[in-house]
């Protein structure tokens, strides 16, 4: 019998008895050099979980576990030992030797040349998934040394994010480079683009009270990096793009102008989602327009107008939608303008009034809203 043909519940059984570097090679290598699976595999999930950088004391160690079996329910299967003083001390010595296995392999950057061996060796790779889900186990049971200690890398290795993007862009870099413009070329032939980014937010989830990091953000997105790779993928069937804020009426971390080239267009592109981001109205529109011909759908989620009213823009919607045979048109969320001179305000707001309100509070009081964009919700 060959490892493949083991049930996914014995192969992750028999994980946990592997150290960290066994495990590492373990579950990769059957697959990668099998002869007959590395042609066979097409989608790549690569997930890790890790122990927080900072090493617990032995006291912090025993507080936390005690509070972690407080919390989980009793059972008649619960092992009684779990809780007794030579319990815990194996357990902290395991718990060392795992850190410092773990200190080594972030240190080597072993985690990106796992990589950088196995995904040359499925040629009929398609897709690759970067995964930071929540690395609780599903039915709350814990299988593996360590699990309740276990935290995602995102939010806990420097700089925060960056881990899981480099160790999946390195491997795919001829070179081992990590910069988004180095990957044009590797691009070039992408049919769909997916990015959401939580912008406002420190790691700790507190928001971004003085909007500082909203700040740094649009200035690091203002400088066009995303939009230089965008534009060299010329044969974009999707495209996503995502930032979910933290309370801000007043920012939005992304123009449409920051990651959209210049008059690019796609003459592939089928559908797109934009969420959190903002546009002027005629950018909006001319987008639209150079893709008319092909785009049968797109989602505007948290969408912020500037300098523009949805009072002007959703006529314009409807018209685009009839001219182009538009089949679905989604607006969602907070959608936030700015009434114009000249447009016909909701009641009590004067004409030319700058402030800002919300879609809901306009589509109550426009007769327009009677016959809405085929699709639209």
């Amino acid at each position: 019998m060959m490892l493949t043909d083991l049930p996914p519940e014995v192969i992750d059984h028999v994980c946990t008895f592997l150290d960290l570097k066994d495990i590492r090679t373990f579950h990769a290598a059957p697959f990668a050099n099998h002869p007959v699976y590395s042609r066979c595999v097409t989608t790549l999930v690569y997930k890790s979980d890790v122990l927080k950088p900072q090493r617990l004391s032995f006291e912090e160690f025993v507080a936390q576990q005690r509070e972690i079996n407080r919390q989980k329910p009793v059972t008649a299967s619960q092992p009684p030992q779990q809780d007794s003083g030579d319990f815990l001390r194996e357990a902290f010595e395991r718990y060392k030797h795992v850190h410092h296995q773990q200190s080594h392999i972030l240190a080597e950057q072993l985690d990106f040349t796992i990589l950088q061996e196995v995904v040359p060796r499925f040629s009929k790779l398609q897709c690759i998934v970067v995964s930071a889900r929540d690395c609780s186990p599903e039915d709350g049971i814990s299988i593996k040394p360590f699990d309740d200690l276990l935290v995602c890398p995102g939010d806990h290795l420097k700089p925060y994010g960056s881990r899981h993007v480099s160790s999946l862009l390195q491997p795919l870099s001829p070179l081992g480079q990590t910069r988004l413009s180095s990957y044009a070329e590797i691009c070039r032939n992408l049919t769909s683009f997916e990015q959401h980014l939580d912008v406002g937010a420190d790691s700790d989830g507190l928001l971004d009270n003085d909007g500082s990091q909203m700040i740094r953000y649009k200035a690091a997105v203002g400088k066009g990096s995303l939009r230089r790779l965008l534009g060299s993928t010329t044969e974009l069937q999707v495209l996503r793009l995502g930032f979910t804020c933290a309370d801000s009426q007043d920012l939005n971390p992304a123009a449409i102008s920051d990651f959209l080239p210049e008059d690019m267009h796609w003459k592939n592109l089928q559908s797109f989602v934009f969420q959190g981001v903002e546009s002027t109205r005629q950018d909006m529109v001319d987008f639209v327009r150079r893709h008319g011909s092909n785009v049968t759908s797109f989602h505007l989620h948290n969408f912020r107008l500037v300098r523009s009213s949805w009072l002007v823009f959703i006529p314009e919607l409807r018209n685009l939608a009839r001219e182009n045979s538009l089949g679905n048109v989604w607006l969602s969320g907070t959608m936030y303008g700015e009434v114009e001179e000249g447009s016909l305000p909701p009641p009590g707001l004067p004409v030319g009034s700058t402030e800002r309100f919300e879609l809901g509070h306009i589509l109550q009081h426009m007769e327009l809203v009677t016959e809405p964009v085929e699709g639209s919700q």
